[in-house]
């Protein structure tokens, strides 16, 4: 059984994410700028954590107001309210960190302004915490039963998703088991917003050893044959994963800091797809090992802008992903160091659900790279955002993907690349034969329908004909023709 030492001591704490407003009064803010909504604008500098105020279970009210934290999880069901269930908090008044794992679940209403405390516990076990380490035991039921009593254990950095029912799903994190030992997880559990109950799905309701001390435990995975679900397939225990869901309904799931198949620890690269109809994972890229326990798997980046069967992201924690208007999977930056040497990318990757391959789109492999940033509001090809890990991600009303490599191929062969800047595409195709036609590898935008996959715009042979000759660079107009 292998072990990974705990050693890291959050250095910040953020407020919760959506904090209630004084008043219930709509807000309208402009264009581009922020508004503060609620929740404290201070923290007391002996202990930086402000202290909830949960008000009676399943009743909101305008004083409601989640405890401070961070690395929560989150949902947003269909009629735009927002779900709130744990995180982590450090608690410093004793003189020495004490990590207090959350299982609270809450509410906020945009339309009123008001949080509602739902389930979970308001507050820390009684009895003493191992190890500076504290949270609420899960409780399990029966496998795959709705029930009233029904909880996870307190946890942080676990992976959300919404299925096609509206329902909630939630996988792994750090935190507790149904004894109350710690270690990273690998339950999954799914949540009616209807019935307001929680359903234990799969996984382990344990940690494979029952302690809770600065060496951390976790269930192996069972992947199975690559690209093929099975009832008994489960990814390993971790936290800090990247999750999308497809146009499908389907959650896919990556990498982590957590177990490999031989229950030895690192950042993963693995790939995996749930099906919540089945209830079925399903291992379908990456490795299923580590190289060693503390070494991960390196990337495979390919050629930058091409989709390749090869190309894979190497392993990594606590990446921002989203997911385009076309169903594609993106993923940016994260962890790749651990503990008191921590590493960051700022590599940006485009998964396709349809083919299975991965493209690296920009950004650098080499860790802790500065930030491009040119001039503000202004988009460039050459900007890049730096390296990080935590970052947070959401598409606008126009499912765009802001500063995105474009891969061009031809009828020939050849490759060209270019620049997505939102706006229109920046660069240039070099076009190296006369029997060419160019053509967008992926689409771009809903309203750039002629730019689906594979199909010609613009740039074809007959458009630029006067201008042609071999190897001369052909500037793309920014809008197809």
């Amino acid at each position: 059984m292998n072990a990974l030492m705990r050693v890291s001591v959050p250095s910040l704490l953020l407020a919760a994410a959506l904090a209630s407003a004084q008043s219930s009064a709509p807000v309208s803010p402009g264009a581009n700028e922020w508004t503060w909504m609620g929740g404290s604008s201070t923290v007391a500098p002996a202990n930086p954590v402000q202290p909830g105020v949960y008000g009676t279970l399943g009743t909101p009210a305008a004083g409601n107001i989640p405890t401070g934290r961070y690395s929560a999880s989150s949902w947003t069901d269909s009629s735009g309210n927002f779900w709130l269930f744990g995180g982590q908090l450090v608690d410093s008044q004793s003189g020495a960190a004490q990590w207090n794992f959350l299982n609270d679940f809450w509410m906020f209403n945009p339309s009123t302004n008001e949080w509602v405390w739902l389930g979970g516990s308001s507050t820390l076990p009684a009895g003493p915490c191992t190890s500076n380490y504290c949270g609420q035991p899960g409780v399990y039921g029966s496998l795959g039963e709705f029930a009233a009593g029904n909880a996870p254990g307190g946890r942080y950095q676990a992976v959300s998703s919404t299925d096609k029912n509206g329902n909630f799903w939630l996988f792994g994190g750090f935190g507790y088991d149904a004894n109350g030992a710690c270690g990273e997880l690998n339950d999954l559990w799914e949540f009616n917003p209807s019935t307001k109950q929680w359903a234990w799905m799969g996984g382990s309701s344990l940690v494979p050893v029952q302690d809770c001390t600065d060496y951390v435990y976790g269930q192996p995975g069972v992947y199975g044959t690559l690209g093929t679900p099975a009832g008994g397939n489960v990814p390993g225990g971790r936290q800090g994963a990247s999750s999308w869901t497809d146009n499908s309904g389907n959650f896919w799931l990556f990498g982590g800091f957590g177990f490999d198949a031989n229950d030895s620890w690192a950042y993963l690269n693995d790939l995996w797809e749930f099906n919540p109809s089945t209830k079925e994972w399903a291992w379908m890229g990456g490795s299923s090992t580590v190289v060693s326990p503390g070494v991960s798997q390196p990337g495979v980046y390919g050629t930058l802008g091409k989709f390749a069967p090869g190309n894979i992201p190497g392993g990594r924690g606590l990446a921002a992903n989203w997911t385009d208007s076309s169903g594609n999977l993106w993923l940016f930056g994260g962890e790749v160091g651990g503990n008191s040497s921590a590493l960051n990318l700022n590599d940006l990757w485009e998964f396709n659900p349809s083919t299975k391959e991965w493209a690296w789109m920009d950004g650098s492999g080499t860790v802790d790279q500065f930030g491009i940033y040119g001039a503000m509001g202004t988009p460039a090809p050459a900007n890049v955002p730096g390296s990080r890990e935590s970052a947070t991600l959401r598409t606008d009303a126009r499912a765009t993907t802001s500063t995105a490599i474009i891969s061009f191929s031809t009828t020939c062969g050849s490759s060209i690349h270019s620049r997505w800047n939102g706006r229109g595409v920046e660069g240039a195709a070099q076009v190296t034969s006369m029997a060419c036609t160019a053509h967008w590898e992926r689409p771009l935008l809903e309203t750039y329908p002629e730019a689906a996959k594979e199909q010609p715009v613009g740039l074809t042979i007959a458009a630029i004909s006067g201008f042609l000759q071999a190897g001369v660079t052909i500037p793309i107009p920014n809008t197809p023709t």
